[in-house]
């Protein structure tokens, strides 16, 4: 081994300084063997790869090559393959990550692949995929068909897991009409021949109109369960007796981010910047809600639209149809302000308050639509839709060039709720209305229970429940000021007795409390009679009022010695 230092001035030749005995040298000589036997088996290893990669090589080059025929690119470029292929880049970046439950949905065909299946795309979901030909049941789609399918999404692409049987459509049949249901009517058949006429004569390419667009998405239910909503749409032509439209949703929302839709330019009767979908869909005239405008001329062209001039806002009816719970087979038809009306009561509040803060100018829409004979009709029957007074609440600010801020409407709404009452004391409530979308509307007028002159002053006072209904009808009780009526300059404890159970007596009994009446909870007219003869005894009573009109309850006290004071009518 050889060493490395400094040599010796005295040494005259070279002496070795390794000893064999030596523990230390035994170990390094040891361990330099090792290095180089691992080095050795090392370099072998590498020479045998080399050699298997060579003898692959060899094989790989002596093998035949399948023989695919040459395909000319300009002709693939319009091969179902290659529209499919332009979808598989195009959705990959946007496409829906997953959905392991499986959806049905419906799939545009492609055509069919050089394997054999089909291609097919949809453009909400961002989705495509192929299904084999077994799965058709017999149906044999082609290009542009649509059918229903059952399609399990991964991160890694989309499955069609069955296929729905007689679900296959095709854009260029003809609809059939729908035959007549006897339960409709006549009246209402000709009603709805007369929308729907009305509006094939009105709308034109390119209006935009203000239509009930169904969700979609993978659940396509809001957190209201609403299935729906009123949407601003540009219809494009009718198929039939069907619109086709395409929906219009707000520049910085879900679609713009998606790039689910194009941007309008030039089109003035929206409020704000807006794209409009790729996707177009269909609709009966009877979920049209009324004419909004006209697209401005750079967005028709975008859209490839005719440039017809402006025709005008015509009044067309807006009438919508759903099946009542009673009878899946009958037709209700709901009816609401017509957009001139909408003007005229906009520029009745501008002429009445000239201010420029928001909140007057509210109070004072909610003062006009409570006292105008026309909106009061609404807000007494069907009721108005927010989304109407929040249109017509954008009629009075736009002159003025006020913009409210975010969230600003329903707090003045709120608000409005809470404080305002009209000359005869009725209060404005918020309902829902067939589609679960909130609706104002006006209470009903307050109703007085009738005391004739024998009336004496009472210890106690027990209201039934149960007989309530019957007794009201669609009429209203203030519980505050009946209970100060019925004590007749007394004070006597009143109570409202009757079942939790039935959540319609829910709003009424806190009303109730909330007015100084006591509740008391029973599950039958044993329990309540019981409980009422209870009260009597440990009030030490000699008169108690009875409201109900059941005579079991009022005998039953007779019976005992009580002097009733029976209440079974309003004024």
């Amino acid at each position: 081994m050889k060493w490395f230092g400094r040599k010796s001035k005295q040494a005259t030749s070279e002496v070795s300084i390794e000893d064999s005995s030596d523990p230390l040298v035994v170990k390094e000589n040891v361990l330099q063997k090792s290095i180089l036997d691992l080095q050795d088996e090392i370099t072998n290893q590498f020479i045998d790869v080399r050699n298997e990669i060579n003898l692959l090589s060899s094989h790989l080059a002596q093998m035949t090559q399948p023989g695919y025929d040459t395909i000319d690119e300009d002709a693939y470029s319009e091969t179902p393959d290659a529209e499919y292929a332009a979808y598989l880049r195009r959705f990959l970046e946007f496409g829906e990550v997953t959905n392991l439950q499986g959806k049905i949905i419906a799939l545009t065909v492609i055509g069919t692949l050089r394997d054999g299946s089909l291609a097919w795309f949809n453009e909400n979901v961002r989705a495509c995929g192929v299904v084999s030909t077994e799965k058709l049941v017999g149906m044999k789609p082609l290009p542009d068909d649509t059918l229903r399918a059952k399609v399990v999404s991964h991160i890694w692409g989309h499955l069609v897991e069955s296929v729905v049987p007689g679900s296959l459509q095709s854009p260029f049949a003809t609809r059939a009409p729908l035959p007549t249901s006897s339960s409709w009517g006549a009246e209402l058949r000709e009603q709805l021949e007369e929308v729907r006429n009305t509006w094939k004569e009105n709308l034109r390419p390119g209006d935009v109109v203000l239509a009930r667009v169904p969700f979609d998405g993978h659940f396509p239910v809001d957190r209201f369960g609403r299935i729906a909503k009123d949407r601003p749409s540009v219809f494009l032509r009718w198929e039939q007796d069907y619109a086709l439209l395409r929906a219009i949703y707000d520049a910085s929302g879900y679609v713009a981010d998606r790039e689910l839709g194009e941007k309008l330019k030039d089109t003035n009767c929206l409020q704000k910047s807006s794209v409009v979908r790729l996707a177009a869909y269909d609709i009966k005239p009877a979920h049209l809600v009324k004419r909004i405008g006209r697209l401005g001329d750079k967005d028709l062209e975008m859209l490839h639209l005719p440039l017809i001039p402006e025709l005008g806002i015509r009044e067309i009816p807006s009438l919508r149809f759903a099946p009542l719970p009673s009878s899946p087979d009958l037709l209700q038809t709901e009816v609401t302000l017509t957009h001139r009306q909408t003007l005229l009561l906009a520029n009745k509040v501008m002429e009445s308050n000239t201010s420029t803060q928001l909140s007057s100018l509210f109070d004072s829409l909610i003062d006009t639509l409570c006292t105008e004979k026309e909106s009061l009709e609404f807000l007494s029957s069907t009721g108005i839709s927010f989304s109407m007074i929040g249109q017509i609440f954008h009629e009075i600010l736009s002159p003025r060039n006020l913009v409210p801020p975010k969230g600003a409407f329903n707090q003045y709404m709120q608000n409005s709720l809470i404080t305002y009452r009209t000359e005869d004391d009725r209060r404005i409530e918020r309902k829902l209305d067939l589609h679960g979308l909130p609706i104002l509307k006006i209470t009903k007028r307050y109703s007085l229970l009738q005391i004739d002159s024998t009336y004496r002053s009472p210890d106690l006072i027990a209201i039934d429940q149960e007989a309530l209904k019957g007794l009201l009808g669609d009429a209203r009780l203030d519980p505050g000021q009946e209970l100060t009526r019925l004590q007749n300059g007394n004070t006597a404890p009143g109570y409202l007795i009757g079942s939790d159970q039935d959540s319609q007596w829910g709003p009424l009994r806190s009303a109730a409390e909330v007015a100084g009446w006591k509740i008391v909870s029973t599950n039958s007219r044993e329990d309540l009679m019981a409980v009422v003869k209870e009260l009597a005894q440990s009030h030490d009573a000699v008169v108690v009022t009875v409201v109900s009109h059941f005579s079991d309850l009022i005998a039953d006290l007779e019976n005992v010695g009580y002097e009733v004071n029976p209440i079974s009518e309003l004024e």
